[in-house]
Order: C-alpha cells, then structure tokens, then sequence
C-alpha cells in the first residue's frame, strides 16, 4: 500500500510542523519531546541523523535544537515523499530558520527510493510517518542506511491511541462538509447578481446545517473551524463579494486537502488494526528490536507506539 504525495505535499505548504495542527500548533512537545530527547541522548559529535517521512521536519527541528542545546555538532538530513519547500518553513516559523537552514532537505523522494550511501546514519527517526510506508519495502532500506550499532527509532500512529481515535470522530465532519455541495466547482458563483445572491443564500445555509450538526456532535473542532470560516465569508461579501469570494477560495481548497489528509489518517488507522504485528518487518530485515512501549499522556491515555531497533 502507498498513498499518494500530491494532497501532503498541498498540505505541508500551509507551513505546518506537525500532522496534527489541531493538537500541536507549533511543534511535537510534551511527553513527545521528552521521548526524542531520551532518543538524542545518544547521539555523538559528527553522527548523522536521517528523519524519514519528515513533512515539514518537526523531529528533525526537535533534534537540531538538541544538538545546539548540549553544543553537539551532528548532520540532519529530513527526507519526504512530499513536496518540502525549508523557505514556506522559515516564511511560518521565522525564529526556527537558523535551525531549519542546518537541516538538509530531500523533498519528492519516497523512503524507498533514496538514494544515500549504505551504513552513513548513526540514528534514523520517524514520526507518524513510517507507517505510512509500504513495510516490506522501507524496512531493508532503512537497515541498509543505518551503520552498525546504529538504531531506528518510530513513534507511529496506533490503532488503538486516542489520536487516532480522535482523527477517525473527525473524519466523518470533514466527509459531511464536502457532501454540502458548497465546495463543488458546479456551484460557483457566475458574473451575474442572481447567481451571487444564490451562493450568499447556499452559504448561509450550509452555515446553519453546520450549526446543526455541531449542536449534536459536541466537540467538533472541524465544524468549529469552517463554519466560522463561512460566517467570516459571509459577512465580507455583503460588502464586497470579490474579497469574500477569494477567502472563500482559500477555505475551498484547504477543505478539499484536508479532506483527502484526513482519509489518509483514516486508511492508516484501519491497516494498523488489520496487521498489528506490521513492525515485524524490521525484524525481519535484519533489525533487533530493543524496545516497543506505548507512549501516554498524564491521564494514561494511549498517544502512539514507540520502536525502538538497532542494527547488529
């Protein structure tokens, strides 16, 4: 199983660090950061660190600032499938571009197909991202990468962790979203008063089907999210319908994407319960896994898996 680049590589263009914007604005912390930072304890001066599956480098942000916080000189190398563009990065994050400009970005390049020298990582990480992978297919790359003695680490997406739990509650909103029909291009306004009147009457009551929903959902962070997206537009163009129909564009296209982000999470969620013994495949590679925990937050609530596995 792969799935597709195209909508992530629209996704981390927004400027995101994370998958999970709604629960981690600016970058992985918390019980997050503390994992990795366990994980950077072993790292020495002139190792190399490979993030795979990287989006826009949060977990090689998270390691560059280690590094610069125990005075270690390592090299960072982040790679995706998806488009990354390190200026859309520091345009969002401009106190993290010394940072960002320490790391080497590989953009448009699946984990399969990079093309690196054999044995050159001392560490190899991967945030929500490996499971994304076709196994049988990552996991001898990744070995081939590592040098000896050298670990690949995974916090991955568990079937059973509240985040995915919580993106599948999320993804039947983002479905009912697109099934108003609003965001159709048939349904576009034309350059005439009578077809403007009709898309004002279409968002105002798309907005009231979304205040119903969220009314027996509720807490629904994405019906919150573009229903007052859609009062904004609504209001603009009363006033001027140029400028309310342009944000209206932005929010089409943000809906679409995350739409199609979010039935990725779904995808992910249901083969991890259907294979749940899916990180063998490093084992069998030629990986020993040294470690498998569940990583919680302080209420005991189930986040993600963590691997831990080194290279004989």
């Amino acid at each position: 199983m792969v799935l597709s680049s195209e909508h992530w590589s629209r996704y981390w263009r927004q400027g995101h660090l994370t998958s999970l914007p709604y629960r981690f604005e600016k970058n992985y912390d918390a019980e997050f950061e503390v994992f990795w930072h366990d994980q950077f304890n072993r790292l020495s001066a002139g190792d190399h660190v490979l993030d795979v599956c990287s989006g826009n480098g949060s977990i090689a942000l998270l390691a560059a600032r280690y590094a610069q916080t125990k005075s270690t000189a390592v090299q960072i190398t982040a790679s995706d499938a998806a488009n990354i563009d390190p200026a859309v990065i520091v345009a969002k994050h401009p106190k993290e571009q010394a940072l960002i400009e320490s790391i080497e970005f590989i953009g448009n390049t699946r984990l399969e197909a990079l093309d690196l020298a054999p044995g050159q990582f001392q560490l190899i990480t991967s945030q929500f991202g490996i499971e994304y992978t076709d196994w049988g297919r990552s996991s001898p790359v990744i070995y081939e990468l590592l040098s000896p003695g050298g670990h690949f680490v995974s916090v991955s997406h568990a079937f059973d962790s509240i985040i995915v739990q919580q993106m599948g509650a999320q993804h039947p909103d983002y479905v009912f979203l697109v099934s108003l029909g609003l965001f159709d291009d048939d349904c576009l306004p034309l350059d005439n008063p009578l077809s403007r009147r009709e898309f004002v009457f279409r968002i105002d009551e798309a907005i009231d089907q979304i205040h119903q929903r969220f009314s027996s959902r509720g807490q629904a962070p994405v019906l919150a999210q573009y229903g007052q997206e859609l009062e904004q537009i609504l209001e603009t163009l009363v006033t001027d319908f140029a400028a309310g129909f342009e944000h209206f564009q932005r929010i089409k296209r943000s809906l679409i994407n995350n739409y199609e982000v979010s039935a990725d999470f779904n995808s992910v969620g249901a083969r991890l319960a259907a294979q749940r013994n899916w990180s063998d495949a490093f084992v069998t590679a030629g990986l020993q896994l040294v470690a498998h925990e569940s990583l919680t937050d302080p209420d005991q609530l189930k986040l993600a898996d963590t691997f831990v596995f080194m290279k004989p």
